[in-house]
């Protein structure tokens, strides 16, 4: 122990000489160098200082505040791509899924999916499996009730009335009825008259198209 703190103690100072002695040299080779510095700076008048001093500073933020609006926009860049990615991985699985066939429970996270592609926000699942709670593109609050069904039944008044009583208890005074099913002429009516906007299986997957349609008009104007 003693031999290796005596061994560092001696790196140490021979480390300190080597430096002592390098600059020692570095300054008797660039002496002229360094006394014409310290003389150039002599001669400069103070206010010329005072002047320059702050034309530093300023140039130093603005390269600063340059940089930083090179960051954030990279940023925005970034989000705007991430944004972009999201909404043609979400066109995808609405062109390549069946509506038609799936099960009811992934029938409501499908309609989901293409309501926020139409501009829906906050799209979210209330306690009942096929009801969602949504904000529509003009900013009311609504109710979408979604019932699966098949393209060879309709459904008559009784399930608009569902839906009526669903948003009564959540004081919403619009709704919207989607389904892989038709509705009877009576149905539709009633829906009307209550507020209710109805989407078969033809209108889904005209809407569906839509927004693809959309999304390449967009596209063509970037």
């Amino acid at each position: 122990m003693v031999n290796n703190s005596s061994a560092e103690r001696v790196q140490k100072q021979m480390v300190l000489i080597m430096a002592g002695c390098f600059l020692w040299i570095t300054y008797f080779i660039f002496q002229d160098f360094f006394k014409g510095i310290y003389h150039y700076f002599a001669v400069i008048p103070s206010w010329w200082l005072l002047v320059i001093g702050p034309l530093f500073g300023v140039a130093v933020l603005w390269s600063i505040h340059r940089d930083e609006l090179a960051i954030k926009e990279a940023e925005a860049h970034w989000v705007d791509s991430q944004r972009r990615f999201a909404e043609i991985e979400l066109q995808f699985r609405l062109i390549k899924s069946n509506f038609f066939k799936m099960s009811a429970v992934q029938f409501v996270y499908y309609c989901a999916d293409l309501l926020r592609a139409l501009g829906y926000q906050r799209v979210e699942l209330v306690s009942e499996e096929n009801v969602l709670q949504v904000i529509d593109p003009s900013g009311r609050s609504m109710l979408v009730y979604c019932l699966h069904g098949s393209e060879g039944i309709e459904y008559d008044e009784t399930a608009i009335q569902t839906l009526k009583e669903k948003m009564a208890r959540s004081h919403l005074e619009t709704g919207l009825f989607m389904t892989c099913a038709n509705l009877t002429e009576v149905a539709t009516e009633i829906a009307t008259q209550h507020n209710i906007k109805c989407y078969n299986g033809t209108a889904i997957s005209k809407l569906v198209w839509l927004v693809i349609e959309e999304s390449k008009e967009k596209a063509q104007s970037i």
